[in-house]
C-alpha cells in the first residue's frame, strides 16, 4: 500500500499538470491507454505470482486512481453552485 500512496500523490501532480496544460479530453485520453496497461500488468501478477510485480501493480493501479480522481474533480467543479458539492460525490 506505500506504492499505492506514492503513486496517488505522484499521478495527482501529473494529472494536475495534464489536465491545466491540455485540457480534460486529452487526459481522458491519455487515461485510457494507462488504464489498459494497469490491467494487463495486473493478469500478469495474477499468472505469475512473482511478489515484485505486485509493487508495479499498487503503484500503476495508484497513478490510474489518482488520474480518475483529478479528472472527475476537474469536470465537476463547474457544475454546482457551492465550492464543496462536487468534492462531496
Amino acid at each position: 500500500m506505500l506504492f499505492f500512496g506514492l503513486a496517488e500523490i505522484i499521478g495527482g501532480f501529473m494529472a494536475g499538470h495534464i489536465i491545466h496544460r491540455l485540457g480534460n479530453r486529452i487526459s481522458l485520453f491519455l487515461k485510457l491507454p494507462l488504464a489498459s496497461l494497469t490491467f494487463f500488468i495486473t493478469i500478469i501478477c495474477i499468472i505469475d505470482d512473482i511478489n515484485w510485480d505486485w509493487y508495479i501493480c499498487c503503484f500503476m493501479w495508484g497513478i490510474t486512481d489518482s488520474f480518475s480522481n483529478v479528472l472527475s474533480n476537474s469536470i465537476l467543479q463547474y457544475e454546482f453552485e457551492e465550492d464543496i458539492e462536487p468534492f462531496s460525490i
